[in-house]
């Protein structure tokens, strides 16, 4: 098991750099490989559809998508039992709010009003964060979120080969 936690770490990594330096087909290898071990790591997910985004493979980066989604919502509602009842029947986080500045919506919003990140147009471009003008695999979050990761990752194999196992 401890091997497996290290090779995923080392696939991950590898895939990252991979993604950065815009070797988009080997990022989609390595991510693979972190998958194929842990199937349920969203983040894997999550760099693999970007390299199948920017490799012009829309239907192969929804489905990567669709999954990371679908794994979080499962998270979610199991996180939702342990908390208990009360918070499962909580209703999702209220809409924009007049008094931070952001005006009511009344109705469903029309598509036109409020395009979506994924666009055909956008197909060969990768996903821009347009106030900092840098690729979004460049903002701070997404940097903080794929080393978080690669830690826990990392915390896990030295918990195993030298403490807990």
């Amino acid at each position: 098991m401890a091997n497996q936690y290290s090779t995923a770490a080392s696939k991950f990594t590898e895939g990252y750099q991979r993604l950065l330096a815009k070797d988009y087909r080997e990022a989609v290898v390595a991510f693979g490989a972190v998958i194929d071990l842990f199937p349920l790591f969203e983040t894997a997910y999550r760099f693999r559809a970007e390299a199948h985004r920017n490799l012009g493979q829309e239907p192969e980066s929804r489905a990567d998508l669709e999954s990371m989604i679908s794994i979080s919502q499962t998270r979610r509602r199991e996180a939702e039992k342990m908390l208990g009842g009360d918070r499962a029947r909580r209703p999702e986080t209220p809409g924009p709010s007049p008094a931070a500045g952001n005006p009511p919506v009344a109705g469903p919003v029309p598509a036109s009003a409020n395009p979506p990140a994924w666009s055909g147009e956008r197909t060969r471009a990768p996903v821009r964060d347009e106030a900092q003008g840098r690729s979004i695999l460049q903002s701070p979050i997404v940097i903080v979120t794929g080393v978080a990761s690669l830690v826990m990752l990392l915390a896990a194999v030295i918990l195993i080969v030298f403490g807990g196992g």
